[in-house]
């Protein structure tokens, strides 16, 4: 009795695998969900906010280059696939002190 799904995912794989192949994972997670829910009313997907710290294996504008590009194609595969972004536009004081999660 599902009417809809929210996503908040790929911080992690945007940063480890690039936004490539993470919106690919998306792709094929969106075709699966819609498979195991075919009465599923909307799908929605969580934009990436701006990155406010940097990591040991990153700096916050290479992080923030990739956010950028993975929400662009996000937007591409939102339109052919047929589900909502949303844009929270989340700043530094909604996010963990971690600067990466809300």
């Amino acid at each position: 009795n599902v009417d809809f799904i929210v996503f908040s995912l790929c911080t992690n794989d945007v940063a480890n695998y690039g936004p490539d192949i993470a919106i690919q994972r998306c792709r094929h997670l969106i075709e699966r969900v819609r498979q195991l829910f075919p009465n599923i009313e909307s799908l929605g997907w969580l934009a990436l906010s701006p990155r406010t710290k940097p990591s040991k294996l990153f700096n916050s504008l290479e992080i923030n280059n990739s956010n950028i590009k993975f929400n662009q194609l996000l937007q591409n595969v939102a339109k052919a696939m047929n589900f909502e972004i949303i844009n929270a536009n989340l700043q530094q004081q909604h996010m963990h002190n971690d600067g990466l999660h809300p």
